[in-house]
């Protein structure tokens, strides 16, 4: 109501009030799917709200502080549609749209990684993306070799070739080099490397070893070439000495 006996006025549609009793037209906010579009003057004339674009909304609407849209460039893309088109000139929000899956299946055919030979990639989890879905914006999938054998590109076999394929946005963006394929040296090289990494580690620990029991008896040997010293302590004080 404008005045303390006036009948109280409903606000235009798509506004509503916080508080109750409200006096003014500037109490009218507009709602999380709209933003202000103009300012009443003089108070006495409703507001309009103009509506957000395409799956927009207004985030201090929808957050809890209450913070009203003022203009397009406050409308934010909601989930699943956080993908804004936006005016090439003006670059102001036009729509928000969902992001695009991949086209999986058609990739692989191109990309030729797998297949139904024992050395070929096989499928694993991407298997569940190969149909018109597709797999989804965000998502990865992994390709799998078969039991006993490990990918390699090429003719490479110290390399350990990434699996995944991950799409964004209708856009393959991580996948295996072309040439991957599964190697039976690929997946017995680890293991041998290994081994040979732990032998040599051991061997020089005992070489280590071996040449501080040489040094020590050198020193041994030195201290009692140089003689054996009289009264209290003997050989022992001797050794030390030499030794320090």
């Amino acid at each position: 109501r404008l005045e303390a006996n006036d009948p109280c006025v409903p606000c235009p549609m798509g506004l509503d009030t916080i508080a109750i009793g409200s006096a003014l037209w500037s109490d009218c906010l507009c709602n999380s799917s709209t933003y202000r579009a103009s300012r009443a003057v003089g108070g006495g004339e409703p507001l309009m709200c103009s509506p957000c674009p395409e799956n927009a909304q207004i985030k201090g609407m929808l957050d809890g502080t209450l913070q009203e849209g003022q203009s397009v460039q406050d409308c934010k893309c909601v989930k699943p549609f956080k993908k804004p088109v936006r005016n090439a000139t003006t670059n102001e929000l036009l729509r928000c749209r969902a992001s695009t899956p991949c086209p999986l299946k058609d990739w692989l055919e191109k990309a030729n990684l797998t297949g139904p030979q024992h050395w070929r990639l096989q499928m694993g989890s991407c298997a569940d993306y190969v149909n018109e879905s597709g797999l989804p914006s965000g998502q990865a999938c992994r390709l799998e070799c078969n039991d006993r054998l490990a990918p390699q590109v090429k003719a490479d076999l110290l390399s350990a070739p990434n699996r995944q394929i991950l799409c964004e946005d209708g856009e393959i963006v991580q996948h295996p080099p072309p040439g991957t394929w599964c190697s039976e040296a690929s997946w017995k090289l680890p293991p041998i490397l290994f081994l040979v990494a732990v032998t040599l580690t051991a061997g020089m620990a005992m070489f280590n070893m071996e040449r501080r029991q040489q040094s020590f008896e050198q020193s041994c040997s030195r201290a009692l070439n140089n003689g054996i010293p009289q009264g209290r302590g003997g050989i022992w004080q001797s050794i030390k000495s030499k030794i320090a």
